[in-house]
């Protein structure tokens, strides 16, 4: 990620629209060009302008000006959720007695339940696994 190139660098007789490829090396063109037409050859990327404190992808229609420099990012390719795409899931959820008790008697979350499920079902302990933890040794007094 240490690629930089910053837009000082350009000099007033070598007008070009730079962009900066994933692995460091630099395309340069000499005439504007849509994010659309360069994405032709970069699937499953995207045309960003990156600042000091974020990146932030262009839109298709953006048109990508001479004398600027921009960056060839990765897109965000992961599937919507189920919920946005209007599906539902089934889940078996076996609960003890007592469980049930505290989630009746409101002394549990569904979500801290689940959260233990989760952790026995890998096989870890639940209390030191999953956030929780607490300390096992009684606090030693000291003499005054």
């Amino acid at each position: 990620m240490g690629n930089c190139l910053s837009p000082s660098l350009i000099s007033d007789d070598q007008k070009l629209l730079r962009i900066v490829k994933m692995d460091g090396k630099v395309l340069e063109f000499s005439s504007p060009l849509l994010v659309r037409e360069l994405l032709m050859s970069f699937e499953g990327s995207g045309v960003g302008v990156i600042s000091m404190d974020s990146s932030q992808l262009l839109p298709l229609d953006h048109e990508l000006m001479v004398g600027s420099v921009y960056h060839l990012l990765p897109q965000d390719t992961k599937p919507p959720l189920m919920a946005d795409r209007g599906e539902s899931k089934r889940v078996k959820v076996v609960l003890t007695k007592q469980q049930v008790l505290d989630l009746v008697k409101m002394k549990m979350t569904v979500e801290e339940l689940l959260g233990d499920q989760a952790c026995r079902s890998k096989g870890e302990e639940p209390m030191r696994s999953c956030g929780r933890w607490k300390p096992e040794l009684k606090t030693i007094a000291e003499a005054v």
